[in-house]
């Protein structure tokens, strides 16, 4: 029986590449505590960890409102490291400006990461 609101995809770690909507805003730095699960020699990442963003050119009106992290809202429900969830290629997650949502379209894109562990 299919469940719908699995997730279940490949775990994502600091090599991957991740956009944000507005090109070419892309993370170009990943902060995070996970010193001990690595897949492809790269650590994974995981929900609580900082995504920082930089390269967005989204404005709204004459305002410039450039994605600045991730926050994730839907990620692995199974697999933990150090007690917080890993993210997988298929998380859902929401650009924001500092604390504040972005306007739509605010889904960072996973455009690429390692394909040899999958989790759900």
């Amino acid at each position: 029986m299919f469940k719908w609101w699995l997730t279940i995809g490949y775990l994502v770690h600091v090599g991957s590449r991740i956009n944000c909507p507005h090109p070419p805003g892309s993370v170009n730095q990943y902060v995070t505590t996970n010193n001990n699960v690595f897949v492809s020699t790269q650590k994974v990442v995981c929900k609580k960890d900082k995504f920082l963003i930089t390269g967005c050119t989204w404005t709204h009106g004459n305002t410039s409102w450039f994605c600045s992290s991730i926050k994730w809202t839907t990620t692995s429900r199974r697999i933990k490291v150090n007690g917080d969830y890993v993210i997988l290629s298929d998380s859902i997650g929401e650009c924001q400006f500092g604390a504040i949502p972005q306007d739509l379209p605010n889904k960072p894109i996973i455009v690429n990461t390692q394909k040899r562990v999958k989790g759900e």
